[in-house]
């Protein structure tokens, strides 16, 4: 495997490599394995190559247990194999210790990262704060800043530092408001976020196109859930299996329905199907936009008095 992963290395392939060794869902950037340290400096020895580049990626996911998470990625500051060539020769131990050090503080750089996994829970509760008090919006659905993870890294990185009982006075703090938020059946969001007088108007409009692609599309999540379900042991690969599981349900599905579509030869048929996806993803917006609709909802109807109580 190493051997062949040299010769793609040799051809100007580019390779990914997972540096932990595994995957997991916790916030914590775990001890890095050595395998790609010994992978670039090996190229170098069996091919003489000199131009080997280690970019540091930082994969970062709001939730990772949940269904259209927003991931978050860095990619680092390459580090040249060439810059260490030297010290290599002298002493390739060290020189391997050394690459990989100064990868893993370039990874931690741009990663959400809790030094201490007791911490979890609290951090946790800070970041939906802030991820309610700032949310993303759906569009556009790509961007190219890092203001939200910067604002994450910092609310961890202050949560690592933080002195035990002032850690520890948070704690107190933070789980009683979430509790009480969950005695009354209210979420953060909802206490945090107003919609607009308006707002019902659109889910009026959009209901007949809801309807619609719900009723065009829905087989496929059920389908996939279950698989995954039955499947996945280790929750760090439930949302892949189930993403996986839809796009391919989805894609045979589509293309089936478009081959029968063409071959009627009626532009209509052929229209609805190439709408089928577009029908499919507003039906994901507009259940999204309603579940948190019914959570700002819960706190709206709520009398005054309470709300100032809570």
């Amino acid at each position: 495997m190493l051997e062949a992963m040299q010769n793609k290395l040799h051809e100007n392939k580019t390779l990914m490599v997972l540096v932990e060794g595994s995957a997991s869902v916790k916030k914590q950037l775990r001890p890095l394995q050595k395998g790609i340290a010994r992978l670039a400096f090996g190229t170098y020895e069996r091919y003489q190559r000199t131009d080997i580049e280690v970019v540091p990626v930082s994969v970062n996911f709001d939730n990772p247990t949940q269904f259209r998470l927003t991931p978050m990625i860095v990619l680092g500051e390459s580090i040249l194999l060439s810059d260490y060539l030297a010290q290599y020769q002298a002493n390739k131990s060290q020189t391997i210790n050394q690459l990989m050090k100064s990868l893993t503080q370039k990874m931690r750089e741009h990663l959400i990262h809790i030094e201490d996994l007791a911490d979890e829970s609290l951090v946790e509760q800070l970041l939906e704060v802030y991820r309610n008090q700032y949310p993303v919006p759906q569009f556009p659905v790509f961007e190219r800043h890092n203001e939200p993870l910067e604002a994450q890294i910092k609310i961890a990185t202050a949560i690592n530092h933080l002195p035990t009982a002032d850690k520890q006075a948070l704690i107190t703090q933070t789980t009683a408001y979430f509790s009480g938020l969950q005695q009354l059946g209210w979420s953060d969001y909802g206490l945090s976020t107003r919609t607009h007088p308006l707002a019902w108007l659109g889910f009026l409009v959009g209901l007949v196109p809801f309807l619609i692609g719900y009723c065009l599309n829905f087989l496929f999540p059920i389908i996939s859930k279950t698989v995954a379900e039955k499947k996945v042991k280790k929750i760090q690969y439930f949302i892949p299996v189930y993403w996986a599981m839809s796009s391919l349900t989805y894609l045979f599905y589509f293309l089936l329905l478009l081959f029968l579509a063409v071959l009627s030869g009626k532009i209509i048929l052929i229209v609805a199907v190439l709408l089928m996806p577009w029908l499919g993803y507003f039906t994901i917006l507009y259940q999204e936009a309603w579940g948190k609709r019914k959570e700002i909802r819960s706190v709206k109807q709520c009398s005054a008095k309470e709300k100032k109580n809570h």
